[in-house]
């Protein structure tokens, strides 16, 4: 047995060899495994550094970084570069040095933007990877890890990548802050953070911050006033307490607690803290001048330089800047005499705005936000958002005539009241109709049921669609009411739209800043002219055109009249109860819009027509004067006008109220390229009223005439909800 194992086994030496054999493959291909990762590690932080290198290509110029604490006085100049419209801060920020701030601002930016401010070098590995547990707990992004050196890159050196939310700008503003903890000491930096952040309000720095929140300097604030401040930074609009008190003292509270924590205060200090409200400021401290002839205007162009990128924003939050501006110092002394001269004898809280472009380029050559800013700085003219009335009707015109709506030939019942839809009652302001009309004379004498109808049958979206093309900005109601005006707008917006309908049919984006100059001299931004959009066709503007000329010469829109024979065009607008009053109006040379009201809503018992017409005409009036007439432009283009019964005007609407007598006049066919509904013609009773002449108003408020047979005239109240103009 034994010798036969003997002969059957293998010897030990070869047992031992294969043995051998077998380890050194298994090593050979643990080897390439960890060779493979190995090289794929290498090669992958070889890619990182090759892009993260790349990354750091054309940064920029972190050295002086210390000079954006101190921004110099920016001077706004008129369009005649001569005219000083103010000189300011176009970043409030004024610099103080760490004994003009008191210690608990310090402290509390401390405790709660990087408490380990004064133990890292400029990058938290700690911070990241708590905000990373953090985060990842709350599946989503709700705590942040930088520290206060990149928030101070982020604010200066990189404002102009500030909302590129990416891996690459994360790099940069690491690697600068990096830097920038080699070249500074630490109270450097954190005095830098602290001159820089915005503090909301316009603010930038704590001491603009302490001057408008409380009229103080900042080495004077409180415990519970600097742990106010301080909580802003995070989110300045959200948490300006101007705006939102409840959200910044919940934060405040969040600055005290963490201030407690890291042993700045006693349990003693922050109860009484917490306990405390502060109160606001009614005065701010200012080194600012600005000269009453446009503060609204300058109010408008420090807030786009501020949030407009096509400004570069490293260079405004220098200062130190010359703006030339695009407003026409005589047109805005116009403006505000045609305000002053027609509301002198109004209620002293009825406000009025005006705004006046060029149709041809956009440029904004005036413009009133209000009629006393030192009273209210809120500006009417661009921030407001109130209801159109009737001057929103042309955008349904428009879109009407896009559709190829013959607005001569095609007539709709004009019965009052009507209901449109399942739960749209829509009523004239007269209280009663006048029959079948076009929409051509509908328009002229502002009739809100017609063109409820219309809108019905054209289609909401239509008149949204095109009024958006033309200029509105504002989000606009997506139901029929639409028509009449139900949405918010605010005057910029809707001279700029029927400037498109001036011009021809092209839309221009209104301007306000033509060049800006550095301090060295160097022109840094030059408006450079857009090439424009048609939105309109040249035949469907001609036509617009040609039917709110009427509005003006014999509807509702007569108080508007030019007295120099200048063409002009324009419509009228009253919502509810008169609570929103417009004429909105243009010729070849200007495009402006005026509103009144009150600023806190309620009725005026006015119309647009006889309220805001005068203004419109006043100033435009003395803005022409002296100039050449210039005709509307003009086409050879034609409108391919469908049949009538395109459209069925009678679909989801019931007739409720009766009409007089009154029949419209037997169509013409002249104007129209294609045949109309004969079922619309009729023939003119030669006794009725002739609707392109709007009665006299029983009402003795209203205007005498001017606004007869709409939804502005006729002496009844404005319709209901939705706006009657």
């Amino acid at each position: 047995m034994c010798s036969h194992r003997k002969e059957t086994e293998l010897p030990s030496s070869s047992r031992n060899r294969k043995r051998r054999q077998k380890s050194q493959r298994r090593s050979v291909n643990l080897l390439t495994i960890l060779g493979c990762i190995a090289g794929a590690f290498c090669l992958v932080v070889v890619l990182a550094c090759v892009v993260g290198a790349t990354w750091l290509i054309g940064l920029p110029d972190y050295s002086t970084i210390s000079s954006y604490a101190n921004t110099g006085i920016t001077t706004i100049y008129a369009n005649d570069r001569e005219t000083v419209l103010a000189k300011l801060y176009l970043e409030n920020r004024i610099e103080v040095t760490q004994d003009e701030v008191v210690d608990y601002v310090l402290e509390g930016t401390i405790a709660t933007e990087d408490e380990r401010f004064y133990e890292h070098g400029g990058i938290d590995p700690i911070g990241i990877a708590r905000a990373v547990i953090v985060n990842a707990a709350s599946r989503g992004a709700s705590e942040g890890a930088s520290t206060i050196t990149q928030q101070l890159v982020r604010n200066t050196v990189l404002l102009d990548e500030m909302n590129d939310i990416s891996i690459k700008r994360k790099v940069r503003e690491m690697y600068i802050a990096s830097q920038v903890e080699r070249q500074y000491s630490k109270d450097d930096i954190l005095m830098m953070y602290i001159n820089v952040v915005n503090y909301g309000d316009g603010c930038y720095g704590i001491e603009a911050a302490s001057r408008d929140y409380f009229g103080k300097h900042a080495n004077e604030l409180t415990l519970s006033e600097a742990a106010l401040l301080v909580g802003i930074p995070q989110s300045p609009n959200a948490y300006n307490p101007r705006e939102h008190m409840d959200k910044a003292m919940a934060r405040r509270a969040t600055v005290l607690q963490r201030m407690l924590s890291n042993g700045y205060i006693t349990q003693a200090e922050y109860d009484e803290a917490l306990a405390d409200t502060p109160v606001l400021s009614t005065e701010k401290m200012t080194d600012e001048t600005i000269s009453d002839i446009a503060p609204y205007f300058i109010d408008y162009v420090r807030r786009e330089l501020d949030e407009n990128p096509r400004f570069p924003a490293t260079v405004i939050a220098h200062g130190g800047l010359t703006v030339y501006t695009t407003l026409d110092p005589d047109l805005q002394k116009d403006a505000n005499d045609a305000i002053a001269q027609n509301m002198r004898w109004s209620d002293s809280q009825l406000d009025a705005a005006l705004v006046s472009v060029v149709p041809d380029d956009g440029k904004i050559v005036a413009m009133v936000g209000g009629r006393d800013y030192e009273t209210n700085k809120f500006n009417l003219a661009t921030q407001m958002s109130r209801q159109a009335g009737s001057s929103f009707k042309t955008f349904t015109l428009l879109s009407a005539l896009s559709e190829g709506l013959d607005p001569d030939n095609t007539y709709i019942d004009s019965s009052s009241p009507v209901q449109v839809g399942k739960d749209w009652t829509v009523n004239n302001s007269e209280g009663h109709g006048h029959g079948s009309m076009s929409v051509t004379d509908a328009t002229i004498s502002s009739v809100n049921t017609v063109y409820a109808q219309l809108v019905h049958a054209i289609g909401a979206q239509k008149t949204i669609d095109i009024a958006h093309a033309c200029g509105i900005k504002s989000e606009l109601e997506k139901d029929d009411t639409v028509s009449l005006g139900s949405s918010g707008v605010n005057p910029l917006e809707m001279a700029s739209a029927y400037a498109t309908i001036a011009n021809g049919g092209y839309y221009y984006e209104p301007y306000a800043v033509t060049e800006i100059v550095d301090p060295s001299g160097k022109t840094v931004y030059t408006h450079e002219a857009e090439q424009p959009q048609r939105v309109l066709s040249a035949a469907v503007a001609q036509k617009a055109t040609d039917i709110l000329e009427r509005v003006i010469s014999s509807g509702t829109g007569t108080s508007a009249n030019l007295n120099n024979g200048q063409p002009c065009a324009g419509k009228t607008g009253t919502s509810e109860h008169g609570r929103d009053l417009w004429f909105c109006g243009f010729t070849p040379q200007y495009s402006t819009a005026v509103w009144a009201g009150y600023r806190i809503e309620r009725e005026t018992s006015m119309y647009g027509g006889s309220t805001c017409g005068p203004i419109w005409r006043d100033f435009m009036n003395a803005a022409l004067a002296g100039q050449p007439i210039k005709q509307f432009p003009t086409t050879s283009e034609k409108i391919n006008y469908k049949p009538a019964r395109t459209w069925d005007f009678t679909k989801d609407v019931t007739i409720i109220g009766g009409d007089d007598d009154w029949t419209p006049p037997e169509e013409s066919s002249s104007t129209s390229s294609s045949s109309t509904d004969p079922s619309a013609s009729s023939t003119a009773d030669p006794n009725a009223p002739n609707p392109e002449q709007p009665q006299e108003p029983s009402d003795p408020g209203s205007e005498g005439g001017n606004e007869g047979g709409g939804d502005e005239g006729g002496g009844g109240e404005p319709a209901p909800e939705p706006p009657a103009e």
